[in-house]
């Protein structure tokens, strides 16, 4: 649904954006980073499934190591966070959704 949203046409410029969490956002560069960071997630566990790896095997390959320090810096609880509350439900996502699964 977000990469859907991100690529609709004509595309959302919102003024604010009230995420669940954090602070009220202007302007659109955090949802652009978050489609970036999905497409990358998603292409990559296409690749994966190509490859005829496991769901642990894809999770274990997916690089998002510039997005967890952008998101977590150096603190380990907020990429203990971000590896199992956004990377893995994601991964798993794409994964199901992958052509040829």
């Amino acid at each position: 649904a977000w990469l859907r949203l991100s690529d609709s046409e004509p595309p959302l410029n919102p003024r604010l954006i009230v995420p669940g969490h954090g602070k009220v956002l202007q302007g659109t560069a955090h949802v652009e980073r978050l489609a970036a960071l999905l497409r990358s997630i998603r292409d990559q566990t296409r690749a994966a499934v190509a490859r005829g790896e496991t769901l642990d095997q894809a999770r274990a390959g997916i690089d998002v190591k510039d997005a967890r320090a952008e998101i977590a810096g150096t603190d380990k609880m907020l990429a203990f966070l971000f590896d199992g509350f956004f990377v893995g439900p994601v991964v798993q996502s794409a994964f199901e959704e992958a052509p040829g699964k």
